[in-house]
């Protein structure tokens, strides 16, 4: 199953972003899903998966993430290479963070891959 998560994604412009993601990124088979504050707390594997969910905190408990972040799910190398460019048609930037689900973050949630890659981001600068 190829899916794309979407943190970070519940302003206007994020909503936008989302439906023109959702539309071009079906065009290599991958399903976009736009993440809520509430699941923020829930497995990454979880959510791209469907697998038994983590309990749900309400959406006043979960923090504001300080950054947007995209997440591809079971996308080949190749469905990557092509989905880049169509995230930046539909104004991903840069500064939006990006990875990809691995073995090793399978079991983080969205707020710890979001921690890791910014801690990341800070020391490539």
């Amino acid at each position: 199953m190829k899916k794309v998560l979407l943190f970070g994604f519940q302003d206007f412009v994020g909503i936008t972003q989302a439906a023109s993601l959702a539309e071009k990124l079906g065009e290599i088979g991958a399903e976009v899903r736009t993440v809520g504050p509430e699941e923020y707390k829930e497995r990454i594997g979880e959510l791209c998966y469907g697998e038994k969910r983590a309990v749900k905190v309400s959406e006043s408990q979960a923090a504001a993430l300080p950054a947007r972040m995209l997440v591809f799910c079971g996308l080949t190398s190749e469905e990557l290479e092509k989905a880049l460019p169509l995230c930046r048609a539909c104004g991903i930037t840069r500064d939006d963070l990006k990875a990809v689900l691995t073995p090793d973050n399978v079991m983080w949630t969205g707020e710890q891959l979001m921690k890791e890659l910014m801690e990341e981001h800070a020391a490539m600068k």
